[in-house]
């Protein structure tokens, strides 16, 4: 599955990825996921850690992504951005949903989340599809 994977585009989608969400979180929904998580303006916790394994997680989604495609035989940007965007809207999407309808968290925040990974998923597809 991973033998004909073009690694150095693994790593571009997964750093692409990392600064999506850093700009997510902060520029463009910042305010509004910390208000919709209780986490506040000044997060606490281990951040380097929490950036680090976000980069690290990030990029084996990535390399997921890359996998499916070879599988797939999609080679095309336009095949990894529908792929992305088909993972994102059929597959993270309800997960997370799901999981806070559990936690009784609000349709924003659910938005907030899926909408990141769902961009980044169709992000890392369009670099892996673009490198291919």
């Amino acid at each position: 599955m991973f033998h004909d994977v073009n690694w150095l585009a693994v790593l571009a989608a997964g750093a692409a990825w990392w600064v999506l969400g850093s700009i997510w979180y902060t520029v463009l929904f910042g305010k509004k996921w910390a208000v919709l998580t209780g986490v506040g303006d000044n997060p606490t916790g281990n951040m380097p850690f929490i950036f680090g394994m976000t980069f690290v997680l990030e990029t084996a989604a990535a390399a997921f992504l890359a996998g499916l495609m070879h599988l797939t035989d999609m080679g095309s940007l336009q095949d990894g951005l529908h792929l992305g965007v088909m993972l994102g809207v059929f597959i993270v999407l309800p997960v997370t949903w799901i999981n806070y309808l559990y936690q009784r968290k609000s349709f924003a925040l659910t938005a907030i989340d899926a909408g990141h990974m769902t961009v980044g998923l169709a992000l890392a597809g369009l670099i892996l599809g673009a490198w291919r």
